[in-house]
């Protein structure tokens, strides 16, 4: 299943640039945000547009606290996921669901189209902008303290709205503009004075979508995409790659010119790939190719889907070594007790 993937190296990114903003895809979500801030930066860098990237609002009880801003900082010290971006035409994900009669549900794509900040808090932003454009960095660390308003992201117009006019948001050159409001969101943990502390932020339910999760790249055709599969060597167990994940990250691209492998750092691995199974499930599935809504085969190719699932193959990267994978273990039989004499 993975013979002929090679990994993503410095020639490539020369010889092809279109690699240089590729999407990635990520076991979990602290991996996904760290990736996802570096390609909103090289975005920006090469587009010469403003990215502007802010805290988190605290929740109340926090600041009721009055830390000092050097402290207060540090809760976002390493934290990719404590703070939220805005860059113009860069993919955006909703994770709520905002309309699922047209399919605005969490998990739909659109682009970022406009950010607002309040009349009072906009000469801190142009200043900001100001600097990022000097430097040369594109990059608008927004002023601690000073939040967006409104957040606007714009999606395809759905074919299925006879009424237009009942649409949140408005129509423009025959996009969907969708604001977005900032709402309490989920947990998340912070480091404060050495100590982990579990907070519920004050944001948008809005998440960059150039790094996704495994889960959340489902039914999504992505080109060009990296695979993130590399983990620490000798981990035993732990690892959120499953054999369907790994096929689901594998699917997303159209072709194998389309997908690479994040080579692996010093230390990393990606020999661990070659004992992933699937589950009896997905081998069921495949072998019957039955489509559960309708009851009718899914597709006239199931029976070619299987062989190539049923493959084990190692990727085409010099730090694997190819090796079988292991036999399953013999079952063993219980001997039945003779029954007990009346």
């Amino acid at each position: 299943m993975l013979r002929g993937i090679k990994v993503l190296d410095q020639a490539k990114l020369v010889e092809d640039p279109r690699w240089w903003n590729h999407q990635s895809i990520h076991p979990g979500n602290e991996a996904r945000h760290a990736a996802g801030e570096m390609h909103l930066v090289r975005s920006a860098a090469s587009s010469k547009k403003l990215l502007y990237k802010w805290r988190l609002r605290l929740p109340k009880s926090i600041q009721a606290m009055n830390l000092r801003p050097n402290v207060v900082a540090a809760l976002y010290a390493n934290k990719p996921e404590a703070w939220q971006q805005f860059l113009e035409g860069a993919p955006v994900m909703s994770t709520a669901n905002v309309n699922v009669a047209v399919g605005l549900t969490n998990g739909a794509i659109g682009t970022a189209y406009a950010l607002y900040f309040s009349a009072a808090d906009r000469a801190k932003v142009a200043e900001a902008e100001r600097r990022a454009v000097e430097s040369g960095s594109w990059v608008v660390e927004v002023p601690l303290g000073v939040f967006p308003t409104i957040f606007e992201l714009a999606f395809p117009v759905p074919p299925n709205v006879e009424d237009r006019g009942q649409l949140h948001g408005r129509i423009e050159q025959e996009k969907w503009i969708v604001p977005f409001e900032p709402c309490w969101l989920d947990a998340i943990q912070v480091l404060a004075k050495d100590k982990s502390v579990t907070v519920k932020p004050h944001g948008f339910k809005l998440t960059q979508a150039l790094a996704l999760t495994f889960h959340k790249s489902q039914g999504l055709t992505i080109a060009p995409v990296v695979l993130d599969l590399a983990r620490t060597a000798g981990r035993k167990g732990g690892c959120s790659v499953t054999f369907e994940s790994l096929y689901v990250g594998l699917s997303r691209a159209p072709s194998d010119n389309s997908l690479r492998l994040l080579p692996p750092a010093e230390g990393q691995t990606l020999e661990y790939l070659l004992g992933l199974k699937p589950k009896k499930d997905t081998v069921e599935y495949l072998e019957h190719g039955w489509d559960l809504d309708s009851g009718r085969r899914a597709f006239a190719g199931a029976a070619a889907a299987l062989v190539a699932v049923r493959r084990a193959r190692a990727p085409d990267v010099a730090a694997v070594a190819r090796k079988a994978p292991p036999k399953p273990a013999a079952k063993k039989v219980a001997a039945k007790k003779p029954a007990a004499k009346k």
